[in-house]
């Protein structure tokens, strides 16, 4: 953990607190500090790293949407040790491409389950009626079946500061036009925007996962296949040129 994220965190989350309660705890600190800061982005926030995000919104020189401050959520999440990934989801209307939502997924170990978190819309779980968490294809499976509503979820409250455990209802209506039917779910692990990512390393080893209900392009074997080929020309045209120092000296 970097030294500006420890401070931020201190004495706001107990790092030796179960999975569920850091999740929680970070959720919390990300509402207190950014809540007021909802409306259209600036350029200057787009392009801004995870924790400088963080500034512009905190500060209040800076408004977001779903993206900016489930970037917020995933820094702060994966230093308190919340294995933490951001989906960037696309609904579909035949040739139409939808507006996208940007949700964070985290990782309970001690369930062995991804957890669908939605900041902007204070969603800090949401759970089977068997009280099993669940991830971001779970729901949109229970939207296409119009099983949602027997779920429940937790809703952080502004007024008290705490989560509220109620029915899937309202939920359901404010993303099924994001989950239903033909949708492109791309699954991050790092951000382009971090000071620290390695940007040839993830775009050589690290493809970011896709799921769609529909075939994709498999543009990463093509990648690959690229890659290969300026390996191979490079290597020949050192070959080469090492062939050609040879015969000069020989003559």
């Amino acid at each position: 953990m970097s030294f500006r994220r420890e401070v931020l965190l201190e004495d706001r989350i107990d790092l030796r607190a179960s999975t569920r309660e850091r999740m929680k705890a970070v959720f919390r600190v990300v509402m207190e500090d950014t809540a007021h800061a909802g409306g259209i982005p600036t350029d200057a926030l787009q392009q801004a790293s995870p924790l400088d995000t963080y500034d512009l919104m905190e500060s209040g020189r800076a408004r977001g949407w779903c993206e900016n401050v489930a970037l917020v959520y995933y820094l702060f999440a994966n230093a308190a040790g919340v294995s933490t990934r951001l989906v960037d989801m696309a609904g579909k209307f035949g040739p139409l491409k939808l507006t996208g939502h940007y949700v964070c997924e985290c990782w309970i170990p001690e369930q062995a389950k991804w957890c669908y978190m939605d900041p902007q819309s204070r969603i800090a779980s949401v759970f089977n009626p068997e009280g099993k968490p669940l991830h971001t294809l779970e729901i949109k499976r229970l939207v296409d079946t119009g099983l949602l509503d027997a779920c429940r979820v937790e809703r952080y409250d502004e007024t008290t500061e705490g989560f509220n455990e109620e029915d899937a209802g309202a939920f359901e209506k404010s993303i099924r036009n994001y989950l239903r039917g033909d949708i492109v779910l791309a699954y991050k692990f790092g951000y382009a925007r971090n000071r620290n990512f390695p940007r040839w390393r993830n775009f050589i080893f690290y493809p970011t996962l896709l799921y769609a209900p529909f075939p994709l392009p498999r543009l990463y074997r093509k990648k690959k296949l690229l890659l290969l080929f300026l390996v191979l020309s490079i290597a020949f045209a050192l070959t080469a040129g090492w062939w050609m120092l040879i015969d000069v000296s020989v003559f």
